[in-house]
């Protein structure tokens, strides 16, 4: 429920559950900075919102520099347990879990453009996922894992190209894992 991304050399955490016990009632909105060459954290604020687990299509937009918040465009879809990885301020939203129409696990992705506050459909991966690991490398998109609702877990590993709007399987991996 964790997620971290990497801001001018600091590590910025945002959510996550913050006692042993797992109940989505004990997620927290919690914005912490690591800062790297000093080894310190740094708390700060917060948005008012939900902290239990829903589908949301809620875009909220954390300025590190300036401490605020700020609404963005709404998701095509309201999803959760889904990866986000951000490719030249272009935030790309994979897989997850779907409500309403898309119920169940998705092969969809989003594309967030943050200089233009707009979405657009991109190709959807080969095989459904909720809670995927994903990593970028060189521009490009690497989803490993996750759950398609059918299996526990599956080792399939896909990279996705935006300049091309393309998935290929590269292969699987030695065990099947997820996230979360």
């Amino acid at each position: 429920y964790l997620s971290a991304v990497v801001v001018n050399d600091k590590i910025i955490t945002i959510g996550g559950i913050h006692t042993p016990d797992p109940l989505p009632s004990w997620k927290t909105l919690r914005v912490e900075i690591y800062d790297s060459e000093t080894r310190r954290w740094s708390n700060h604020p917060v948005r008012s919102g939900n902290s239990r687990a829903q589908y949301m299509t809620t875009v909220e937009i954390y300025n590190p520099v300036l401490g605020t918040w700020s609404d963005g465009a709404p998701a095509p879809q309201a999803r959760h347990d889904a990866e986000a990885v951000v490719i030249d301020s272009v935030v790309y939203w994979i897989g997850g879990h779907g409500a309403g129409h898309r119920v169940g696990r998705l092969e969809s992705m989003d594309a967030y453009d943050v200089a233009t506050d707009s979405w657009s459909s991109k190709a959807p991966m080969t095989k459904k996922r909720h809670n995927p690991a994903v990593a970028v490398v060189d521009k490009q998109i690497y989803v490993f894992g996750g759950n398609d609702g059918i299996e526990p877990c599956h080792d399939l590993v896909e990279r996705y190209d935006p300049p091309s709007d393309t998935w290929e399987i590269l292969g699987r991996m030695p065990n099947c894992l997820t996230v979360g």
